[in-house]
């Protein structure tokens, strides 16, 4: 995306004779940590023709505001007390019939104590829920309320939201539907006054800010956390997507190779090719100033060049349509030297002609610290997907924590057409919801420290970036002393037969609840 005002020329040479306004669109501001979220958004909504869409804040200040406005609007808005940044939304991507998962999970002893998530609320944040209202059968309306936005076309959510059900059968559903950065805060703070105990996202954002915490959505998961609800999110499923290596200008002609490659293939989707550059100085500090070229078959078919010089973002987005040989190349426009900095290509249809990045590939907000985030492992598997996203964060943490079952069944889905850590997440957020049936008392940190005390360790010895502590397992019933104890034996085979027992029968009533709901 080029600087806004780059685009309309006639705003800044004082054309008279500038034809019809443009009409709205819809754009973000993004926040400096100082800054007073409310009174931007009164200075804002004050300007004719300028439409609050969603206030994304963050506590202590900063955050991001979603505004429809003209064109006309775009540099009064951009001067605005507090705001550091104008453009595009930051668009969320899903991390895309009973779920074989849960022969996976070894719920033996948490069925055999009738642990099904009653009086627990979910809330389920998304890109689209699809279809939730016909598939009473597995979405039972009286369990299950869309209280955040409009279902939207995609059916994902209402995917993620059978798969919590098959797990923890009677807890509330309350589903969000977000279509960027700032109304996934938004709906964060809401399901928060809303008194939900987790929250459950199988989405993501990718490659706009360094996973190391510090992005406005990851901070609004901490402080989610802070306040005593937990939040398990999707690790990504990103491997193959990104190209990450130094930067260098060998030959002085200001284009920078990455990895040693100047050239980055894009796979485009439809012929559509949308890629984003990301590198290593802090948001809002970048001295590098570095312009984005996407090309096909040789030729621009767009430059993203925002200006940096130490007040701008690290970071250039740019698309192409109607596509036939995409590619990205990194061009230096000035500021300090950009020999050795470390920088991240990221296309969605995945990348080519260079060697793919696998470790520090999450989306966010699966970095933040209050993040339970988790990964996807293949029904029947014993080795993450080839996908999956890797840690560690940015900063160096240990990420993802889990991994969970992929690769399911959903009616929503089809038969085991459910993949990735979207399908691996609700198993895990199922979990943390019967946890919190069983040991109210537990917050997310001690229900976190229970379950990676229980997951199955895959690979070599010990956590590790791909697989976190292991594949999320059940195992012994959680203490109900507040405390997350480690798991000691196996259920005997008695508590077995009762434990499918209990599973068939409460699911046979869950669905003659849903036929009578129907009638």
């Amino acid at each position: 995306m080029r600087r806004a005002w780059s685009l309309l020329p006639a705003l800044f040479v004082g054309d008279a004779e500038a034809a019809e306004p443009a009409p709205a669109a819809v754009i973000t501001l993004r926040l400096a940590e100082s800054a007073d979220a409310q009174a931007t958004l009164n200075a804002a909504a004050a300007l004719p023709g300028v439409r609050a869409l969603a206030v994304g804040a963050v506590p202590g200040g900063g955050g991001l505001i979603d505004l429809s406005a003209s064109p006309t609007r775009w540099a009064e808005l951009a001067a605005l007390p507090g705001v550091v940044h104008l453009g595009e939304p930051w668009r969320p991507n899903a991390k895309a019939v009973q779920s074989e998962g849960l022969d996976t999970l070894d719920l033996t002893a948490w069925d055999a104590a009738g642990l099904t998530g009653r009086g627990v609320t979910v809330a389920v944040i998304d890109v689209g829920f699809s279809g939730w209202d016909q598939a009473a059968e597995e979405l039972p309306p009286s369990q299950v309320s869309l209280v955040y936005g409009e279902a939207g076309g995609d059916s994902h959510g209402a995917a993620v939201a059978e798969v919590i059900l098959d797990v923890a059968p009677e807890v509330e559903l309350r589903l969000y539907r977000v279509t960027s950065a700032a109304e996934f805060i938004e709906a964060l703070t809401l399901a928060e006054q809303d008194g939900v105990d987790l929250v459950c996202a199988s989405l993501g954002f990718d490659n706009v800010w360094h996973a190391d915490g510090g992005s406005p959505m990851s901070l609004a998961v901490d402080r989610l956390h802070d306040a005593g609800v937990a939040y398990v999110a999707a690790a990504g499923n990103e491997v193959g997507r990104y190209a990450a290596g130094a930067l260098s200008d060998a030959d002085g002609d200001g284009w920078l190779t990455l990895g040693g490659a100047e050239r980055v293939y894009l796979n485009d989707s439809g012929g559509l090719a949308s890629v984003s550059l990301r590198w290593d100085e802090p948001f809002g500090a970048a001295a590098v100033d570095l312009a984005l070229h996407v090309e096909d078959g040789g030729v621009d078919c767009d430059v993203s060049d925002e200006a940096q010089r130490g007040a701008g973002d690290p970071f250039e987005a740019a698309s192409c349509v109607g596509v036939s040989l995409a590619s990205a190349r990194v061009r230096q426009v000035g500021g300090g030297s950009a020999e050795g900095l470390m920088a991240w290509i990221y296309s969605p249809g995945g990348v080519g002609g260079v060697e793919l990045a696998t470790a520090g590939t999450l989306t966010l907000p699966a970095d933040a610290r209050g993040a339970l985030s988790v990964g996807a492992l293949p029904v029947g598997d014993d080795t993450p997907a080839a996908y999956s996203s890797q840690g560690p964060t940015d900063d160096g943490r240990l990420k993802p924590e889990l991994v969970g079952p992929s690769g399911v069944s959903t009616l929503s889905f089809g038969a085991g057409g459910f993949e990735g850590s979207s399908a691996a997440t609700p198993h895990v957020a199922g979990l943390v919801a019967l946890w919190i049936d069983r040991a109210r008392r537990d917050g997310p940190q001690e229900i976190t420290d229970g379950l990676l005390l229980r997951a199955v360790d895959l690979g070599e010895p010990g956590p590790d970036s791909v697989s976190g502590h292991g594949a999320a397992r059940a195992g012994d019933l959680p203490p109900r002393c507040g405390c997350a104890a480690s798991p000691t034996r196996a259920a005997a085979p008695w508590t077995l037969i009762l434990a499918l027992f209990v599973r068939v029968r409460r699911r046979e009533a869950c669905a003659l609840a849903a036929r009578s709901a129907i009638v």
